[in-house]
């Protein structure tokens, strides 16, 4: 294909696909994408050429089968349509075109002569795009680009293109059970030697789409180079709010195409409150049941001697502060604050501490069970606790200071008081400091009690005689309770894991919702209730009360006056009968 042919060959492909439209196949798209491709490559100004480029890509979205293209064939058509666009522009044209699916428009504005930002947007009654001042500005969706940015052009003119996408089929995306603003709106400025960050931010408004709310929206911009074949990233963008017209309003340091993204998980109000209630309650039972369950190992002095159940008293000590700092901290601190920030660290530390005390219970367990002989004494305690109390620490320390050298934050966001994991700055930080650690635990705990309960129940051993059985007895119910724990846990975080990777899906999200809210609730009845010298201590407790009560009413004034009354009546009467025997 040459500068000669290409004018007549994408007329024809155009004419090809109007003629077709809408009966367009996925095959036919994939070898008009790689002739889009061709036309592309030629680089020719030709304004025909440009039409018939547009007029090309209109007729694939506007095809039944756009949907169902692979996204290798959709990047290669967007890749080509944005490569004639270019074209367009850095030749200097002021060029238009407004088709069903989408617009473009090319200009070259002299930098010395703009007075105010350039403004760019989509008129939704006429299907155009254009520019405006805005006092005039009558959208809900527009791109402004700051006059500073247009100005410190290296060229004479600036070369800009803007392009509207009504229909978002060219933009295959890996997470495409979120919601998607209903236009994405591009802007380019064609001067190589702009930075790639830019000083001042530009500045996009989108409208709000139906049955969502302001939490559940993220401001992305395409990127190419992800998953292969490109998706929605956040780097370089933020949420900064509402216009007065409800309309959505990002900022972003970069130029390319931008869309909102709408988490569905946010849809209904209703089950939004449910899950609320349901975090109040179990947090609030849970917090009671470790307070109960901390007093009651602490009172009895076989249990507070016991090394597996210190171990245990250690996992509801960082529970139960987990939860208090959870509860009251999250919704009470103001965001954005260092009491915020306070809270998202303490949450990150108490979280990933239990979790390690849960292992701490598996390697002692695995020591009574497995190895007999070599039972956990308490100089490995002290090692278990400086792991399971310190690792935590030096890994939310690390990413504490690190955190202090970034403008933004990692603990703490503008919306709430905890680490930050939809930020595509954030991402390695939230899998090593916290996928990564759990995962490792889960993993773990699975393979030393798969031996334990292996050995309980399948492995004979040579002690016998009562004794023996009741002891073997014990350790079956105490590593079925640990095995318990450690499956609630762990079953509690792949919800979890799989809630936040697929914020759409309610079931994981009240799954997770449930099991990380009563996990006291389930401790309190695992090494509590069922473990009777638990109860001994509580049935001490009981009798304590009745006594104290009994004696309240014993020295009760009433009590003590019948009682004077009666001493002073015996008195007299001994007196009376002396006398008469006197007498």
């Amino acid at each position: 294909m040459t500068e000669e042919n290409v004018e007549n060959i994408a007329l024809e492909l155009e004419k090809y696909t109007n003629g077709k439209y809408s009966e367009l196949s996925s095959e036919e798209i994939d070898d008009i994408s790689y002739l889009l491709q061709s036309i592309a490559n030629v680089q020719s100004p030709n304004k025909n050429v440009s039409d018939a480029v547009i007029g090309t890509v209109d007729a694939i979205l506007a095809s039944d089968s756009s949907s169902n293209v692979p996204a290798e064939t959709t990047a290669r058509v967007l890749a080509s349509c944005e490569q004639q666009i270019e074209t367009t522009a850095k030749d200097g044209q002021n060029y238009t075109q407004n088709k069903e699916t989408l617009s473009v428009q090319t200009c070259s504005i002299d930098p010395d002569v703009l007075q105010s930002d350039v403004v760019f947007y989509v008129d939704e009654n006429k299907g155009e795009v254009t520019f405006a001042r805005m006092s005039d500005l009558k959208s809900n969706n527009f791109i402004r680009i700051p006059i500073g940015l247009i100005t410190s052009t290296t060229e004479q003119m600036a070369n800009i293109s803007f392009v509207s996408y009504y229909n978002l089929n060219l933009f295959q995306s890996a997470m495409s059970y979120l919601q998607k603003s209903d236009v994405v709106l591009s802007a380019t400025i064609y001067d190589d030697r702009l930075p790639l960050v830019f000083d001042e931010p530009i500045t996009i408004t989108s409208k709000m789409k139906m049955n969502t709310k302001t939490e559940a929206s993220s401001c992305v911009f395409w990127d190419e180079s992800l998953n292969e074949f490109g998706d929605w990233s956040d780097r370089g963008c933020e949420f900064i709010g509402m216009d007065d017209e409800g309309n959505i309003q990002c900022r972003c340091n970069h130029l390319t195409n931008f869309a909102v993204l709408f988490f569905p998980n946010n849809l209904n109000s209703r089950y939004d409150r449910f899950l609320e209630w349901v975090t109040y309650i179990g947090c609030g039972l849970s917090i009671f049941c470790l307070a109960l369950t901390i007093t009651t190992v602490l009172s009895s002095k076989k249990l507070r001697h016991s090394l597996p159940q210190i171990v245990m008293l250690n996992l509801c000590i960082a529970l139960l502060c987990l939860y208090l700092t959870f509860l009251f901290g999250i919704e009470l601190a103001t965001p954005g604050t260092i009491a915020c920030k306070s809270v998202a660290v303490l949450v990150h530390y108490f979280l990933l501490s239990s979790i390690f005390w849960t292992s701490v219970e598996a390697v002692i367990m695995y020591k009574l069970t497995v190895k007999v002989f070599n039972a956990p004494t308490s100089s490995f305690l002290w090692i278990g606790g400086a792991l399971a109390w310190g690792l935590p620490l030096a890994l939310v320390a690390t990413l504490l200071i690190d955190d202090k050298r970034s403008a933004s934050s990692f603990y703490g966001n503008s919306e709430y008081c905890y680490i930050t994991s939809d930020v595509e700055e954030y991402r390695l930080k939230y899998i090593c400091g916290l996928y990564v650690p759990i995962c490792y635990v889960i993993v773990c705990n699975s393979l030393i009690f798969a031996k334990v309960i292996y050995t309980l129940y399948f492995v004979r051993t040579s002690a016998t005689g009562k004794g023996s059985s009741e002891s073997t007895v014990k350790r079956r119910t105490r590593a079925s309770n640990a095995v318990a724990i450690s499956v609630l846990l762990g079953l509690t975080w792949v919800f979890g894991f799989l809630a936040f990777d697929y914020p759409g899906n309610v079931v994981f999200l009240a799954l997770f919702c449930f099991f990380n809210s009563f996990q006291g609730v389930a401790i309190f009845y695992l090494f509590c209730i069922r473990n009777e010298e638990c109860r001994k201590v509580w049935n001490t407790w009981l009798r304590k009360c009745k006594r104290k009560k009994k004696h309240n009413r014993i020295h009760s004034p009433v009590s003590t006056a019948w009682t004077t009354d009666t001493d002073d009546s015996k008195k007299t009467h001994k007196q009376s009968l002396t006398s008469v025997a006197t007498f």
